[in-house]
């Protein structure tokens, strides 16, 4: 630091940031570069009351960056970009529950539970032996238009959700759950049966349709309850507002909303996103 001319200008604080930075603050602004379950409260504590936090905030699997400010008992968004960090080790960490299923050929797939996990493998070990079962939705999306809001919505309405791996080179429908989505490789697995999000390519090769590939018992079943989802979704989660998000420590109730609510309950508190109003066919078709 001295070499660099700032040795007057910053301290270095080391330690767990779970515990915030004792004897030091209140901030302005407190930012998190690593992926947070949770809000300690010791960062709300130490945040002045029109300060901003920043912090990557890990929804059921799904990240956001978000800008928090102070507004009253809650801290309410102001912005919030998808995104990818690291998760935070120490006493903020929160750990993953995974379970392999082999596939047919060799290979395997493996699902990672960040909240709800189940107590027993929610897949049996042949589940991709059998045939899948595949549903289109009709729903569509120009090239290069953000849709990771979709998986938002199903980390907190969907029991099962999970993040996929796979490994090996298993053979699943359509290439499998990476082919083509990217940096969003999640899914739904409870009750023996696995499904997860599909798209092709529309014939003027200007975007993709979505779809669900879906596996077990029930996959024709489980195909068409994701299709319902997606069509949820595009009704009123396709422009979802930044000021949408909330975290509510504990102490602070969420109101009964007007709208749709989303909640994630954390050690803490509780994470909430507001949904938008269904929107009307005229605005769907718009």
């Amino acid at each position: 630091m001295q070499a660099t001319g700032y040795g007057d200008r910053v301290t270095v604080v080391t330690g767990d940031g779970e515990d915030g930075a004792p004897g030091h603050g209140p901030f302005d602004a407190i930012i998190a570069t690593a992926g947070a379950w949770d809000i300690p409260p010791s960062w709300i504590a130490q945040l002045t009351d029109d300060g901003t936090l920043v912090v990557p905030l890990r929804m059921n699997g799904v990240t956001r960056s978000i800008a928090f400010r102070k507004d009253g008992a809650q801290l309410a968004s102001v912005s919030a970009e998808t995104c990818g960090f690291v998760p935070m080790q120490g006493a903020g960490a929160q750990p993953e529950t995974f379970f392999k299923v082999p596939a047919p050929g060799g290979g395997h797939i493996t699902l990672r539970f960040e909240d709800g996990a189940p107590a027993r493998p929610p897949l049996p070990d042949g589940v991709l032996a059998s045939a899948p079962a595949t549903a289109w939705s009709g729903l569509t999306i120009a090239d290069l238009t953000p849709w990771s809001d979709a998986y938002l919505w199903l980390a907190g309405f969907e029991p099962g959700f999970c993040r996929l791996d796979q490994a090996g080179g298993p053979q699943l429908a359509a290439g499998g759950p990476v082919m083509k989505t990217g940096w969003y490789p999640f899914a739904i697995a409870r009750d023996g049966t696995l499904s997860y999000l599909a798209v092709r390519d529309l014939p003027d090769g200007g975007g993709v349709e979505f779809g669900a590939h879906a596996y077990g018992d029930r996959a024709e079943q489980a195909a068409a309850t994701l299709i319902r989802h997606l069509h949820a979704w595009d009704a009123r989660g396709r422009d979802l507002p930044e000021y949408s998000f909330a975290y509510w420590p504990d102490g602070a109730t969420p109101p009964l909303p007007d709208r749709l609510l989303g909640v994630f309950r954390k050690r803490h508190g509780s994470a909430t996103i507001t949904w938008p109003p269904e929107r009307s066919c005229d605005q769907i078709d718009a």
